[in-house]
């Protein structure tokens, strides 16, 4: 039986789980730049959810960052997709992307 040899996911939840967009700027003033982020990234992910920040890169405060770690952290989103790193967070991108792959949201 190659079920006990390599895993199988019956029933796999991870075809149900979302696809998040994440786009964030630092100020108000960038606006603009924020609905070109989303309208990057929508054009590519279609029918997505979309999460945004506007707000400081340099801690995870921003409530956006902080929803998207919490799908991440209970396994309820399968992708999550930013126009560049540096929107995501301005340091630690590396410990968030290591998450991420350990909840198998690659």
């Amino acid at each position: 039986n190659l079920d006990s040899v390599i895993p199988v996911r019956r029933g796999n939840p991870a075809d149900e789980r979302a696809t998040l967009l994440y786009a964030r700027v630092s100020s108000r003033g960038q606006k603009n730049d924020l609905s070109q982020q989303i309208e990057f990234l929508a054009a590519r992910y279609p029918d997505t959810e979309i999460i945004t920040d506007i707000g400081s890169g340099l801690n995870f405060k921003g409530k956006g960052l902080q929803t998207l770690l919490d799908r991440v952290l209970t396994n309820t989103c399968k992708l999550v997709v930013i126009a560049h790193k540096d929107r995501l967070c301005r340091f630690g991108f590396d410990v968030v992307s290591w998450i991420c792959a350990r909840q198998q949201n690659l």
